[in-house]
Formats: structure tokens, C-alpha cells, sequence
């Protein structure tokens, strides 16, 4: 087992950040998702940080998101946690039950898209203090444990 979190401000410098180490970590991995499970992460991040952003504006430098990836096995992990908006959770499952082509050129949600299109078992949830969670799991997509 490994797991790798990093927790930062939401910030386009920890973005570019967060996009080197997740490469970094998958490409090491051998896996043939890596490309997709980036760009899925990527697009999850940015979700992550517009929530956070519209929650509190520019005090939303004094808040965080986590992305947490871990490997089970052959399987991968993925997990972003930001404290977005009370209502945050609502809307995601709203756009869960959309269909890929209509959410494909949205601005926003295509992070829930790409990851619920790429894994195996998709899990989102929302705790009373407005933490938000979106965890994905990829089965089988581990070849190589770092």
C-alpha cells in the first residue's frame, strides 16, 4: 500500500503543483490510464478550487484542498477534498446523472464527469461543516507500486 496527500491553498501556483506530482506519480506507476487519471484529477482540482473560491471569496486563501491519491493493490485511489459551499453537494448530484456528451463542454462539472466516465466506483460526499469529498476508484490500474 502507498498513499500520497498533499493539502494546500487553492491557488493556479499549487494547481500547476499538484499537476506535476500527480504525473510524476502515475507515470511511475506504468499504468495505461495515466494521461486520463491526470486529466480526470486535474479537472477535479479546478472544481475543487472554484467551490472553495465561491465560498469565500478571497478568504479563500485561509482555506485548503486535498488531493489524496492511494494504491491498494492494482488499484488506484483517488481523493479531493475541498470546504466548498453547503449546497455543493446538491449540485454535483444533480450533474451526476447527466450524460457525458451534454456535460463534455460545460464549464464546469467536468471533473465529476471524467472521473465518474473513467472509474470503477465513485463515491461524493459532504460532512456538516461543508467539506467536500470526491473519491474515485480505478481498478486494476496499478501496475507498479512506486
Amino acid at each position: 500500500m502507498f498513499r500520497m496527500t498533499i493539502e494546500c491553498v487553492p491557488s493556479w501556483e499549487n494547481m500547476d503543483h499538484l499537476d506535476q506530482m500527480t504525473e510524476h506519480l502515475l507515470s511511475r506507476l506504468d499504468t495505461v490510464h495515466t494521461r486520463k487519471l491526470c486529466f480526470a484529477i486535474h479537472e477535479l482540482i479546478i472544481n475543487a478550487m472554484e467551490a472553495t473560491y465561491r465560498a469565500y471569496g478571497k478568504a479563500a486563501d485561509c482555506s485548503s484542498i486535498a488531493l489524496t491519491i492511494r494504491l491498494e493493490h492494482e488499484d488506484i485511489i483517488v481523493k479531493v477534498t475541498n470546504t466548498g459551499q453547503y449546497n455543493s453537494l446538491e449540485a454535483i448530484r444533480r450533474n451526476q446523472d447527466r450524460h457525458f456528451e451534454e456535460m463534455l463542454s460545460e464549464e464546469s462539472g467536468r471533473g465529476l464527469l471524467l472521473a465518474r466516465h473513467l472509474s470503477d466506483e465513485l463515491r461524493v460526499e459532504q460532512n456538516e461543516f461543508g467539506i467536500v469529498s470526491i473519491e474515485f476508484r480505478k481498478k486494476g490500474g496499478c501496475i507498479n507500486e512506486p
